[in-house]
């Protein structure tokens, strides 16, 4: 299925009647001096509205670059933020002292959770710009060699470690051909994406359970919902922008029961997510993850007694660790982002 970012005439149209009242009414003295700026912003509803306007004018003349953002062809929007970009330029390899300090803290947390029996694996989602590097700006330049993932896998190939990488690029370049795997204005893979992760995923995990397997695409419906601006437009304030989101549906009887709970931290609330089906027999799993494993949660839950899904950021009031030794999985999941793996050192405390 292919989605089609739009632009909405009447969304476009406002902001373009909205931006002309508001310089407008700066040429009134009274209005200015009277009420200030902050309050003048007020009689328009506030400070969204100017950003809005802002940002439909310079997208309508051709402007590319916004806040964490880079409009690229046909509409697709790119993140900026992180290593996105300098990834997909090849800007910045990874120091060999760096690599071998990823290599050490992943071997170190695949052979704990092999000393209490259990499968350790690892995922890289790949960027956007990774998979799409078509939706780019040809302005953007790239820099020749490998990637920093490209060194990673190369790095731990040629030092025979025996961390098990999942590596999901062959498999979605090739799926790109005949669906398309991200979402044009969002900076996550569509549902699409994610079941052929969610694939990929169980087949890895064969070789150790052999009584998993997993659904075929067909034993899904597309549902799609009206046209709606997705989290680039916003970030850079647009509500022209809009792009029809969907789920993949199953039409066969769900054996997972999904919850959540909100735990209180010192930076927020933050919602834990927790699976589990009759099927005793079925492996458990921790899965320690990033936003892009959402989508894949409702498919990879029903292969699994119980699993518990725990945001790789979580706040030390809900450590990564602590809930491995209190439940001793079965499988244990770490999916980090490509743009992230530099991170892994210290996201185990390395």
């Amino acid at each position: 299925m292919d989605t089609k970012t739009t632009r909405n005439p009447a969304s476009t149209a406002y902001s373009a009647v909205f931006l002309s009242i508001f310089l407008g009414s700066l040429l009134i003295p009274f209005m200015t001096i009277s009420a200030g700026l902050t309050d003048l912003l007020d009689k328009f509803q506030g400070k969204a509205r100017f950003i809005n306007a802002y940002t439909e004018t310079r997208l309508t003349l051709g402007d590319q670059v916004f806040n964490r953002s880079l409009v690229g062809t046909d509409g697709w929007l790119n993140l900026t933020e992180g290593q996105v970009i300098t990834d997909y330029q090849n800007a910045q390899p990874l120091p060999a002292p760096r690599l071998q300090d990823i290599q050490m803290a992943l071997e170190n947390f695949q052979e704990r959770v092999e000393a209490d029996g259990g499968v350790f694996l690892f995922v890289i989602p790949p960027d956007k710009p990774t998979i799409y590097p078509e939706h780019v700006p040809d302005t953007l330049s790239r820099r020749e060699g490998p990637s920093r993932l490209d060194q990673l896998i190369s790095h731990l190939a040629k030092n025979d470690s025996a961390v098990r990488v999942l590596d999901l690029r062959p498999a979605l370049l090739e799926a790109k051909q005949t669906h398309q795997l991200y979402f044009a204005t969002d900076s996550h893979w569509n549902p699409i994406g994610a079941f052929f992760a969610y694939q990929k995923i169980i087949e890895a995990l064969q070789s150790s359970f052999p009584g998993l397997s997993h659904h075929s695409f067909s034993d899904y419906k597309i549902v799609t919902y009206d046209p709606t601006p997705l989290d680039m437009p916003r970030i850079i304030g647009s509500t022209s922008l809009v792009e029809a989101p969907f789920v993949l549906t199953p039409i066969h009887t769900s054996r997972a029961r999904i919850f959540s709970v909100e735990l209180p931290t010192q930076y927020g609330p933050r919602r834990m997510y927790f699976s589990q089906t009759d099927d005793k027999s079925s492996p458990t799993a921790l899965v320690f993850t990033d936003s892009f494993f959402i989508a894949i949660r409702p498919f990879i839950s029903e292969h699994f007694s119980r699993a518990v899904y725990i945001n790789y950021l979580a706040t030390p009031e809900i450590s990564h660790l602590s809930w491995y030794e209190q439940f001793q999985p079965d499988v244990v999941i770490f999916s980090l982002i490509e743009r992230n793996i530099g991170a892994i050192p210290a996201l185990f405390g390395n």
